[in-house]
């Protein structure tokens, strides 16, 4: 049975490494591993797909194994969450033949690194990304959003 993992933040830094490292274990072997990568920008999530592909072909030889999905989105506009929330619960629940289904929140935003006394300024747009859409995944998880 195949696996699913959802990877926010997942076109550099932490995200990109844990791609890495789960594209590069023995779990690859045992069946084929779905990635949906999101980020902010597509043309990142394009490179990391290729990053993750080149990986993948040299330590396991093809990339047979390998589906990754992009899905470009902006954790710090709410009418994005919302929308593109439904749209990843829509494939990890359509979707009978999941062994696992794996979330990996990873996404954040410092916004500018500024002086403390400005930060006050741009708070909403730094806590929303970081904050907010863990509450609104458990919602959905727990299916209380449509």
């Amino acid at each position: 049975m195949d696996r699913l993992f959802i990877i926010t933040g997942a076109s550099r830094g932490i995200g990109k490494a844990v791609t890495h490292a789960l594209a590069s274990s023995k779990v690859f072997n045992e069946g084929p591993m779905h990635f949906v990568l999101t980020s902010t920008k597509k043309s990142d999530l394009e490179a990391a797909q290729a990053s993750l592909e080149q990986l993948v072909a040299s330590q396991h030889g093809n990339i047979s194994n390998l589906k990754v999905y992009l899905h470009p989105i902006d954790f710090s506009v709410m009418e994005h969450i919302e929308s593109n929330l439904s749209t990843l619960f829509g494939l990890a629940q359509t979707e009978s033949k999941w062994k696992q289904v794996i979330l990996i929140m990873n996404h954040g935003s410092l916004g500018g690194l500024e002086f403390i006394e400005h930060v006050s300024s741009n708070l909403p747009q730094v806590c929303q990304p970081n904050c907010f859409i863990e509450f609104s995944w458990y919602r959905k998880l727990r299916g209380k959003v449509d």
